[in-house]
């Protein structure tokens, strides 16, 4: 454990300073302390606005995690495929909900079951949401259905998730981004977007059997930079409109044929050989990381929109090792700073 010491000046006025901002969730009993919690439901409910919440790895589940009714949070994990020297632990939680809340970030955390992103009653009460580096082991749906009493849900951004089962932007939601995420339709489908709501998918990787359909209900939706692997790009009913398919590879569909894009230009279909330095990226279900997915003849490169390369490889790029941070353990901070006075911060970490 490592003490780091800051020497500030400041000027102007008496400056209250709040003692800890960092609330940290742990149910190893490795950490002691006012600012630790066992559960994060009590690390929440003693969090205020502007909070971080760390949550710590450990190889128990954390129960669900439920951000409801309080603003301006952040929680962070270790990572999906977190790489600390042997150590295997994880931040686990069942299930996941976002409801009523507006600029959270979550990061680096497991939801082993279902992870929902939602407004309540009143509208247009849900904005700004961010999760980085999750992973969602079933359904992950984004906003309510018209008539569920549920608010609007606006800008949310997804970047550098995996999803193991379907993914659904309902109607009463606006502007969501997926960047440089995974998608693997172990249903017959892999997305949807509710008419009412829109989407954009950039570099991202739609997994599938060969004769799955990439949707059932897609509209208002751009897919560009992106692979399919083994999904056909149609929306397999009548329920499209406004969709945009560009500058995308298909390989490994029965039928590469695309049904349900406005608009269809410079994609690209190639044999499965073509796209990825090892299979194991995209068949095993643990996905194996630790490879290049995008090898140096691949058809991928530098072919993008943005001049990147298409899929996951390209745009912002996709971490293989999760979140590595230091756990803070101790922050020791005056209540009362006057002007002109030194304030002496002692700041006590441990890595995780």
């Amino acid at each position: 454990m490592k003490a780091i010491y800051f020497s500030l000046y400041l000027l102007g006025c008496a400056l209250h300073v709040s003692a800890q901002t960092i609330k940290i969730v742990d149910n190893t009993g490795r950490l002691s302390g006012d600012h630790v919690f066992p559960t994060f439901g009590e690390a929440f409910d003693a969090a205020s606005p502007g909070d971080t919440i760390q949550v710590v790895p450990s190889n128990d589940p954390y129960g669900n995690l439920d951000i409801s009714g309080k603003d301006d949070i952040t929680v962070f994990g270790i990572g999906f495929n977190p790489v600390t020297g042997g150590q295997s632990e994880r931040v686990l939680f069942e299930n996941g909900i976002i409801s009523g809340a507006n600029n959270i970030t979550v990061s680096g955390i497991v939801v082993t079951r279902n992870f929902n992103i939602q407004g309540n009653s009143t509208p247009e009460l849900a904005n700004n949401i961010r999760l980085d580096n999750c992973f969602i082991g079933q359904f992950f749906t984004i906003g309510a259905n018209s008539g569920t009493g549920t608010g609007m849900l606006r800008n949310v951004v997804i970047n550098n998730c995996i999803v193991e089962r379907e993914t659904t932007v309902n109607s009463r939601t606006d502007a969501v981004i997926f960047n440089n995420s995974v998608f693997s339709g172990v249903s017959l489908t892999t997305v949807q977007v509710d008419n009412g709501a829109n989407a954009v998918f950039n570099h991202c990787l739609f997994l599938g059997i060969s004769t799955s359909d990439l949707s059932s209900n897609l509209n208002n939706t751009i897919i560009q930079n992106s692979i399919f692997y083994g999904v056909e790009p149609r929306i397999g009913s009548s329920l499209f409109s406004d969709n945009r398919l560009e500058s995308n590879i298909i390989a490994g569909a029965a039928d590469p044929t695309v049904v349900g894009f406005d608009v269809d230009i410079n994609n690209v279909i190639v044999e499965q050989s073509d796209l990825f330095a090892d299979d194991s990226f995209v068949l095993s279900a643990q996905y194996d990381l630790t490879v290049d997915p995008t090898p140096s003849s691949s058809l991928a490169l530098g072919q993008a929109t943005d001049g990147t390369d298409i899929g996951l490889t390209g745009g912002l790029g996709f971490s293989r090792t999760g979140t590595i941070l230091p756990i803070i353990s101790n922050l020791s901070v005056p209540g009362t700073v006057r002007t002109g006075e030194q304030l002496e911060i002692t700041i006590e970490a441990t890595g995780n």
